[in-house]
């Protein structure tokens, strides 16, 4: 930390008020956290998704949720989408996108240690690994949902197709209102899909012992 200069000039520290005194060290100490965060994080392949669509840069008075959270670094703040007091399915099943852990078969296979042969989608006769973007852009299991989602989407914001995923779990665009519409767009039809899948999941739960989510959610605990 760059703090060590007042312990050897102890008159500087009385240069300063005690306002500006309590900026300088809140400034160093969240320096230091957002130097740890980075080195924490992106040595991890896992989250890589999370790294690229949450926002990591000082929160903005457009998108603050609250008075207190503008200026504050994104990691500090809580993102707009888990206040899901309206669809806590949807807003779990974003969640678990987000951090690559949604228990689609190319995870469950990954957790269990099995050759990656097993983690070909069920729902469809595609031959491809059941993995996130299989999921929620490929499956067609879930065309009709995701047709629907993404006529949302493109009612709302352009997406190139190589931005597709990022937009959907989060990234951001061109105004909060254009975010928070394609974030329901999504929850709507995560939880949609999931349910057209929990025959499969509940078969992967009886089998493995899991317990993935296959209904709705009743509270408000993750």
């Amino acid at each position: 930390m760059q703090l060590s200069r007042y312990w050897y000039d102890p008159d500087e520290v009385v240069r300063h008020s005690k306002l500006a005194w309590k900026r300088i060290v809140y400034r160093q100490v969240e320096q230091e956290q957002e130097h740890g965060r980075r080195r924490r994080m992106e040595g991890s392949l896992s989250m890589e998704p999370y790294l690229k669509v949450k926002n990591w840069n000082r929160m903005d008075s457009q998108r603050a949720q609250f008075e207190g959270e503008i200026g504050k670094l994104g990691a500090l703040v809580c993102e707009r989408y888990l206040d899901g007091v309206e669809e806590k399915t949807g807003c779990k099943l974003k969640l678990m996108c987000r951090v690559g852990c949604l228990p689609v078969l190319q995870r469950v296979a990954w957790e269990n240690k099995w050759d990656p042969g097993w983690a070909r989608c069920m729902m469809c006769d595609s031959g491809r690994a059941e993995d996130i973007q299989h999921f929620m852009l490929e499956c067609k299991a879930y065309k009709r949902h995701r047709e629907w989602m993404m006529s949302r989407v493109a009612a709302h914001a352009p997406v190139e197709t190589d931005e597709r995923m990022a937009a959907l779990l989060g990234a951001r665009m061109a105004s909060r209102k254009v975010e928070d519409k394609i974030d329901h767009a999504v929850q709507r039809f995560l939880k949609k899909a999931w349910r057209v899948r929990k025959t499969l999941t509940k078969a992967v739960n009886r089998e493995l012992g899991r317990r993935d989510l296959v209904g709705e959610i009743t509270n408000f605990h993750f």
